[in-house]
């Protein structure tokens, strides 16, 4: 690791070497993280309700749990960025006044709103963490062609090109971490795999300044679909059989069986790996540089970070970290997945027996004179030719008892407290009515659920805190790094620029939303205002205060804020108080600093307090 990118003195190819430098530190992370990659498989196939192979012997049935509890956290996660207005907001941080800091703000939103489409990247973010516990997205920037038009309604224009940021979510069988560092950042290096077609590179060789000489031999060695004309990449290929097994299991015929030669045509789209690799200085966390690699043979290109926040490109969101100094984390599937396969298991049990109810085995003797058990017809009301009708007898038993039903809804419950869902079964919701309920009862696992749903609600929390807002201030690094030229953003709603005498349409400049900025993610406790908690913790306790147990607990927060302000920690406090006592609250302080003010210019001037009160 360092600063610079690696020379070998006294190496015949020193390009050769480099490469092979890249290349050993992405076999030993291939190597590392291979188990992971397979656990993660795995997921997939749980949240896709596809048994593993040694299950189907005995269980008939596979209930979609998994999808169910991952889906709906999900879906509790985008409810932070879906139900509100806004997505971010942020602070100056360079002495920017408050025109400055709205233009960024109306510009940074119309980027998210119709470059980057925020929502639908931080979906499938979601989701990977979600299923796989770990989820980058990789922030860079591209090339978007505008069509200019003639008027409203006129005749199309020229053609221009911007440059704009780009958040893109990275698959997990795409990634390839170092073995050490919690996070990507801390890592020594990181590798991303990406399958880029053929002729994207051509079109780019020269602008972006890949080596025409790899370029070229790339041409020969591109491969197709299902693999069959790679000469380095195949499907048979172990190092890619986790994306082949994906691919196979969406449809697509990866190995050519079903119609030979169909996808490997003259005329078939080629497709080339490239890894991009990024190495951390010696000191400190981030990027020093970067390289592209096609195939494993070739390399492309070299490069410093050409990013002004000399970070590597990724942001990151966890979901159950394994440990505090370990990156890799547990997804939803691997959390719930003993429940998963107890209530599989238990529920089949159930549904076997109602089959058996519903239509039981017989005995059929000699005497009945059926030879084939088909004769017996299974409608109502069916004519069966029987010779000795004595000689059929039917194997009666019991349904499913009132145990197995019980036994089945508090699986679901333990699968619930797992995941943090309460709505994965329709007798497991119902009204809360107070801690006395018992835990047998619907209303009372309901109750319990809610309480555990919060550790959920702490992981959604944690994510916008870390990973969201480092998203969000990466992209803002890179608009102000590559914005060159005014952007009109049309459909602008904000009294500030309303009161510079600034339109629905504003035009911002570059030099106008210069400077660092402090951005963060709505659903953090940053963000929410100190009236709007204070009002729900106020409403909190009021309703908890009825119950005796929380009662209890609210006599202990009362010590632990007078021992917590003994301590010095003010905080606490305000929380407690409404609006107008806070604002009150904020005069007095003014006024004390005042009063302390006029004390010492009085004793400083000789006992003339009066004079330093005018002077007030």
């Amino acid at each position: 690791m360092g600063d610079t990118i690696p020379t070998f003195p006294g190496a015949a190819d020193p390009k050769a070497s480099l490469l092979e430098y890249i290349l050993e530190r992405y076999r030993d992370s291939e190597k590392g993280d291979r188990a992971f990659k397979e656990r993660a498989l795995l997921n997939w196939n749980a949240f896709n309700s596809k048994l593993p192979a040694e299950v189907r012997g005995f269980n008939s049935i596979y209930d979609p749990q998994t999808y169910i509890a991952t889906a709906g956290t999900v879906e509790q996660w985008m409810g932070n960025v879906f139900n509100r207005e806004k997505v971010f907001d942020l602070e100056p941080d360079g002495g920017q006044d408050d025109l400055q800091t709205e233009l960024m703000r109306e510009l940074m939103g119309y980027v998210l709103r119709e470059k980057i489409k925020y929502k639908l990247t931080l979906n499938y973010q979601a989701m990977e963490a979600a299923l796989f516990g770990n989820a980058v997205m990789q922030h860079d920037w591209t090339e978007f062609i505008v069509r200019g038009r003639a008027g409203m309604y006129g005749a199309p224009g020229e053609e221009s090109r911007e440059m704009w940021p780009r958040n893109r979510v990275k698959s997990r069988f795409d990634l390839y971490p170092a073995r050490t560092g919690a996070t990507w950042q801390e890592m020594p290096y990181t590798l991303t795999r990406s399958l880029v077609p053929l002729e994207d590179l051509e079109a780019n060789a020269a602008k972006a300044g890949f080596d025409p000489a790899a370029i070229e031999k790339l041409k020969a060695e591109a491969f197709t679909v299902d693999g069959k004309d790679a000469s380095v990449i195949g499907s048979n290929d172990e190092r890619l059989i986790d994306l082949w097994e994906l691919l196979a299991s969406v449809g697509y015929d990866v190995k050519g069986s079903k119609n030979a030669g169909a996808d490997g045509g003259n005329h078939a789209v080629k497709y080339v790996e490239v890894l991009l690799y990024c190495e951390k200085p010696a000191l400190r966390d981030g990027c020093s540089w970067m390289a592209l690699v096609a195939n494993r043979l070739y390399l492309l290109k070299v490069m410093m970070n050409p990013f002004n926040h000399k970070l590597k490109p990724y942001s990151e969101i966890k979901f159950a970290p394994m440990l505090g100094h370990f990156w890799r984390a547990w997804g939803l599937p691997e959390i719930v997945e003993p429940i998963q396969m107890m209530l599989n298991i238990r529920h089949n049990q159930y549904s076997d027996g109602l089959d058996l109810a519903n239509d039981p085995m017989r005995l059929i003797g000699k005497d009945a004179g059926i030879g084939d058990l088909t004769a017996l017809a299974r409608w109502p009301g069916a004519a069966i030719k029987c010779g000795d009708p004595n000689a059929v007898k039917e194997l009666t038993r019991q349904g499913a008892s009132v145990e197995i039903l019980r036994g089945l809804e508090h699986l679901y419950a333990q699968f619930q407290r797992l995941s943090g869902r309460t709505d994965a079964s329709g007798g497991m919701t119902g009204a809360v009515t107070g801690m006395d309920r018992g835990a047998d009862t619907a209303s009372g696992l309901s109750l319990l659920l809610q309480q555990q749903s919060r550790q959920v609600m702490f992981k959604l929390a944690l994510a916008e805190e870390t990973g969201v807002t480092d998203g969000l201030q990466m992209t803002a690094e890179n608009l102000g790094q590559i914005l060159t030229e005014a952007v009109i953003v049309r459909g602008v709603k904000n009294e500030t620029l309303a009161r510079y005498g600034y339109g629905r349409d504003v035009s911002v400049k570059p030099e106008e939303i210069q400077g660092p900025y402090r951005f963060y993610a709505v659903g953090s406790t940053r963000s929410m205002e100190d009236p709007q908690m204070a009002g729900i913790i106020r409403a909190w306790a009021k309703e908890g205060a009825a119950e005796p147990e929380i009662r209890a607990r609210l006599k202990l927060f009362e010590l632990f804020k007078v021992v917590g302000e003994m301590a010095g920690i003010k905080q606490t406090n305000r929380f407690l108080k409404s609006e107008e006592e806070m604002r009150q609250d904020a005069i007095n302080q003014i006024q004390g600093v005042l009063a302390q003010l006029q004390g010492r210019g009085g004793a400083a001037m000789g006992g003339q307090p009066a004079m330093m009160g005018r002077a007030a």
